[in-house]
């Protein structure tokens, strides 16, 4: 034991004298009183990596006694580097891999795709809505005919009636659903006699009134803006005509209208919607003794109210 102690203690004596003179940057000084000197190249829990004018060596961390750093690499011209000496550490457990830090936010974002810049008319999109129309039809005419064959017109000055409609829409394109009540009356006749056609009065059920009923849904097509949008419909689907001016009736058929028109966009919620288009309707009698049929033209002119989701 005293001679292990004598041993330890010349170890440390001799490295500190020693560290001067050699001019080497680090000192190792082991248990057994044997001196490294060179450059420690690492300094792992269980090894010590040094470079020495022999080579690179390893070094057992639990047979080191004391380890001396330079405060300087290299002495300068006419000095000794200066030294500090510590005790080695005590060999610990080996160190986990170094886990890499998570990335901020912000660095997640910028590894992916580049955001997409904000619409700049996404504060005055909808994604479609509800509403309501008042139905005028400046012009409408009533065909009737037998057999296929051209036999009668009715001509109706004036008709109106109410829609109600609901719609689905994306930026551009949407679809809906739209129902419309109509009221018409024919005020003159055109009949075609002899190879002619004469105008006169209608009477009798010529001049009663008639109810056309369209339920149909649309595909709808706009631009939008931030005030008011633009728009195009079309309209297909099932009309009824009860009432009409000639044959027995009531009336099932198809009908398809393209429309042109404009929304204003009011407030945040509500629009005012104004269009034209043209109706065709054609009917066929439900009653197996009837053999007219009956074609409606006429022109739509329709305003509305709209609430936008």
């Amino acid at each position: 034991m005293r001679k292990a102690g004598l041993a330890r203690f010349a170890g440390w004596v001799i490295g500190i004298v020693l560290v001067p003179v050699l001019g080497w940057a680090e000192t190792i000084v082991l248990k057994n009183g044997t001196i490294l000197t060179g450059t420690i190249l690492s300094l792992p829990s269980t090894m010590v990596e040094l470079l020495t004018p022999e080579g690179r060596i390893l070094v057992p961390r639990d047979e080191v006694l004391a380890i001396s750093y330079a405060t300087s690499p290299q002495p300068a011209a006419g000095g000794t580097p200066t030294t500090a000496f510590a005790p080695a550490a005590a060999p610990g457990p080996a160190a986990s891999p170094a886990e890499p830090p998570e990335a901020p936010p912000d660095a997640v974002a910028a590894t992916g795709a580049a955001p997409k810049p904000e619409d700049p008319l996404a504060p005055y999109l909808d994604r479609g809505g509800i509403g309501a129309k008042l139905l005028v039809n400046p012009y409408t005419t009533l065909r009737a005919h037998y057999a296929y064959q051209s036999k009668k017109q009715g001509n109706v000055p004036f008709s109106a009636g109410l829609g109600v409609f609901a719609e689905y829409m994306s930026k551009y394109v949407g679809v809906g659903f739209e129902i419309d009540f109509e009221l018409l009356q024919a005020t003159s006749v055109w009949e075609k006699k002899e190879g002619t056609w004469d105008e006169r009065a209608a009477k009798g059920d010529e001049g009663r009134f008639g109810a056309v009923v369209h339920v149909w849904p649309y595909f709808k097509v706009r631009i939008p803006t931030r005030v008011v949008d633009p728009y195009f419909l079309l309209h297909f689907g099932y009309a009824n005509y009860i009432g009409s001016f000639e044959g027995i009736g009531p009336f099932d058929g198809v009908a398809i209208c393209p429309r042109v028109g404009v929304a204003w966009k009011v407030s945040r919620k509500v629009a005012v919607l104004a269009d034209v288009g043209y109706d065709f309707a054609h009917f066929e009698s439900r009653n197996p003794k009837d053999d007219n049929d009956v074609e409606i033209h006429n022109l739509k002119l329709n305003v509305g109210v709209q609430y936008r989701f």
